[in-house]
């Protein structure tokens, strides 16, 4: 705690090796269509408080991410409903 992160280390922090387990991830803010980041990497977060999407995956016995499998809902404001 004393010491600050150097640039590698800090560079370190950002990566999920590809032998790695599937790895679900959130408070990230995506937009477009949900799809993996990586084969082994997704992020659920695209931003559904802000009218973007609630989004899932339909996983079953598979060790790689297929983007076929993400669900999603386009949510909108409480404004735009009738």
């Amino acid at each position: 705690a004393q010491v600050p992160l150097s640039d590698m280390q800090k560079t370190e922090l950002l990566k999920y090796p590809a032998d790695q387990p599937l790895l679900f991830v959130g408070h990230y803010w995506r937009s477009g269509k949900p799809a993996p980041i990586r084969d082994n990497l997704a992020c659920l977060d695209y931003s559904a408080v802000l009218n973007g999407k609630l989004v899932a995956y339909r996983l079953d016995q598979e060790t790689r991410l297929e983007a076929g499998k993400f669900v999603w809902v386009d949510v909108e404001s409480p404004e735009a409903r009738p």
